[in-house]
């Protein structure tokens, strides 16, 4: 079945001293339609966070300091993500999904 040969995967920015990435919340007011947030912003010690779903399992979470860029993500897929596939299931893995992200396409992630 095709879902079942599928990784699903996406990575979320975290920051280290507790603010949230101000891009992927939303906030909504019934008084003041305009309010937004305060946000310290991009500042600040980060932590990359990967996660993937591969038919019915999660793979487990792959942490990447600082920034993404196409050189760590690619080590990421080649030392820890794609070995991990092959360990839990001895197969050679069909399709990998990826979102837009500038390092997913990066030329060394290709």
């Amino acid at each position: 079945m095709f879902p079942l040969c599928v990784v699903f995967s996406d990575e979320e920015l975290c920051f280290v001293h507790g603010e949230v990435n101000k891009q992927n919340h939303g906030y909504w007011s019934h008084t003041n339609p305009d309010w937004r947030q305060h946000s310290k912003g991009m500042d600040g010690e980060k932590v990359i966070v990967w996660c993937g779903i591969w038919g019915t399992r999660m793979i487990r979470p792959l942490f990447i300091h600082g920034t993404l860029t196409g050189e760590k993500y690619r080590a990421l897929l080649d030392d820890e993500m794609f070995p991990e596939l092959l360990n839990e299931s001895g197969n050679v893995l069909s399709f990998f999904q990826q979102d837009g992200a500038l390092p997913h396409y990066a030329l060394c992630a290709r």
